[in-house]
This record gives structure tokens, sequence and C-alpha cells, in this order.
């Protein structure tokens, strides 16, 4: 059996060390808060198939029933297939801002 080759890591700066522990919290957070939303919003769904209700509001929020439907989408993947030259012709260049992508591990 092979040994699994160990990754090394590049040293981080300490400014840059003293955010990871909050910020890996405040995503765990987020995540149980997105949850705990879904499970809201679930339930209120619910609550307004049973009560035939198309619009629930008061002073703090406003509730509306969208029904469901058929949405209309653009294959792109098969039109490059089979118009690759025409795909090409129409697409364009746009720049985008900085940014930074982070990726927890061992969740």
């Amino acid at each position: 059996m092979a040994k699994k080759k160990e990754k090394t890591f590049e040293p981080m700066p300490d400014d840059l060390l003293a955010l990871q522990d909050e910020y890996i919290s405040v995503d765990a957070e987020i995540a149980r808060l997105d949850e705990r939303k879904k499970q809201l919003q679930d339930k209120i769904l619910e609550l307004m198939r049973t009560h035939d209700l198309k619009k629930a509001e008061n002073e703090r929020i406003r509730i509306s029933y969208i029904a469901p439907s058929v949405r209309k989408t653009f294959d792109r993947a098969r039109f490059q297939e089979e118009h690759g030259d025409m795909y090409e012709k129409y697409l364009i260049n746009s720049e985008t801002q900085p940014s930074v992508r982070i990726s927890i591990k061992n969740k």
C-alpha cells in the first residue's frame, strides 16, 4: 500500500492567521442559520398553502406565495456544441473585481 504524501504549506502571515478561527466560526454559524432559514421558509410555504394565502403582510414582514411554474433556460453547452463558431462570435471579455475564495477544510 502506497503511503500518502504529506502536503506542506507556506507559512501564513500572523495577521492572516489571527482571522482564520473567527472566519471559520462565522462560516459555520452562517451555515447553521441558512439551514434554519430554509426550515422556516418551508414551514411558511406549508402554512401559506394550508390557509390558501397568496400574500400575507403586516408592519414587519411581507410574504408572497409564488406558484410553481415552468421556466425556460438557454442550453449553452448544447448551443456551443452545435454552433461553436457562432457561440465564439458572441462571447465578450469583461473585467472582474479582485476577490478571495476561501475553502474551509474538515467541516
